[in-house]
């Protein structure tokens, strides 16, 4: 590949990213992290991962019918019917007084997706803009006279000592999600909609708190899906579940040994979206244990950089952990294996060593075959690499350039 091919490559990767929609938004980037926290928090999404050290937010939201044809490129030739959506928004710093933002939609089912049009995009970036709301949705919410860390340690408390699961948490950000699964014969008392009550249904809530004065305001959302469907329409919430969990954690802070009464340890099958919310991320042994590896000679915060701009182009990220150095993301695609068709969760680890950065690259619950994962393992981590290269030689090419002026 010629120099001037590299450096073309390294300007759509690093600044258009294809797959992503980018913006330079006015502000520092503490101050467009902060609007985009707020908007999202005002939002119905469901985060999936926060780390306010990369400035990373990763989310999914309800697609309505109405919404489809507008959100998805091929929307007009599709049957109507909901959608989700799998969004990312990262920000990074151009400088004191500008950002650039990118944003990537996923919209689709269960692991198969269609074209994004922008409109969704650009709906973000706009809000981001204006400073008006984007989905705004009224959540079920609670005031305490707590301040947020101990409401924080209290919902935590209640969360470990009910059926829930925890997939995203950050104190900095004031965010968590968990996950409970409710018995098909209770699913009647918590939805607003007609529901058949043949299956059980997993119900993802999103807390946020916010400061209130002395106090605490802590809002709720809630996906409620029907368990073991494979592309289930998001089920309307009548309000009452996330009021027992609020509830439930006042009624802790108030010295009572409490956790919320609903909720089943059914075993779900390993499917997207156990995948999404509920897979666990294994131990940094285990995934050195069975990941590939490659040692790059760059810095922890160049090889962190070059993961993002990789993995913000085509993955649905599930954890980011710029301090932990682990990125995690769910694959999905065709297969050789069995089934044919393969999800699973695939992570990312870093680490800073003396001669630069060890990348490991291992996938979680896989039903690949056995050589089909050990490639998808090094093409990871060569892409990396690839990143990392090109960037080097569009610094050299700059610096060549300065010096002929």
């Amino acid at each position: 590949m010629g120099l001037m091919a590299v450096c073309t490559l390294a300007s759509a990767q690093e600044l258009s990213h294809p797959l992503t929609r980018n913006r330079v938004l006015s502000g520092a980037i503490e101050q467009v992290w902060s609007n985009t926290l707020r908007l999202v928090a005002q939002s119905d999404a469901i985060v999936n991962a926060v780390d306010p050290a990369s400035h990373l937010i990763s989310m999914t939201i309800p697609v309505k019918v109405e919404e489809a044809n507008r959100y998805i490129l091929e929307g007009k030739d599709l049957p109507p019917r909901p959608q989700m959506a799998h969004l990312v928004i990262w920000a990074r710093s151009v400088d004191q007084t500008k950002t650039r933002v990118f944003v990537r939609a996923a919209i689709g089912s269960a692991g198969i997706f269609l074209h994004s049009s922008s409109a969704l995009e650009d709906e973000i970036f706009e809000a981001l803009e204006s400073g008006k709301a984007w989905r705004a949705n009224k959540p079920v919410e609670l005031a305490f006279a707590h301040p947020p860390e101990r409401v924080w340690r209290g919902a935590l408390n209640v969360i470990s000592s009910s059926s829930l699961t925890i997939s995203a948490a950050n104190a900095e950000a004031r965010v968590l999600t968990c996950t409970i699964n409710i018995p098909s014969d209770a699913v009647k008392q918590f939805t607003a909609q007609k529901v058949t009550g043949y299956h059980p249904a997993d119900a993802h809530l999103t807390l946020w708190l916010e400061p209130a004065g002395t106090g605490t305001r802590l809002m709720t959302h809630v996906l409620l899906l029907e368990a073991g469907m494979y592309a289930p329409p998001a089920i309307v919430s009548n309000g009452a579940l996330e009021g027992q969990l609020l509830k439930t954690i006042e009624r802790s802070l108030a010295g009572e040994a409490m956790a919320l009464k609903v909720g089943t340890t059914y075993k779900r099958n390993q499917d997207f979206w156990w995948t999404l919310f509920s897979a666990p991320l294994p131990a940094t042994e285990n995934i050195k244990a069975n990941g590939a590896k490659q040692q790059l000679p760059t810095s922890l915060d160049e090889a962190w950089t070059a993961a993002l701009i990789l993995v913000t182009q085509f993955a649905i990220i599930n954890r980011c952990d710029r301090q932990a150095g682990i990125i995690g993301y769910i694959a999905a695609h065709p297969s050789k294996g069995e089934a044919k068709y393969s999800v699973h969760q695939m992570v990312i680890l870093l680490e800073a060593t003396n001669f630069g950065v060890d990348v490991y690259a291992s996938g979680e619950g896989a039903t690949d075959l056995k050589d089909e994962l050990a490639v998808e393992k090094l093409e990871l981590i060569e892409k990396i690499a690839t990143q990392l290269f090109i960037k080097e030689k569009l610094k050299w090419l700059l610096k060549a350039q300065e010096k002929t002026k």
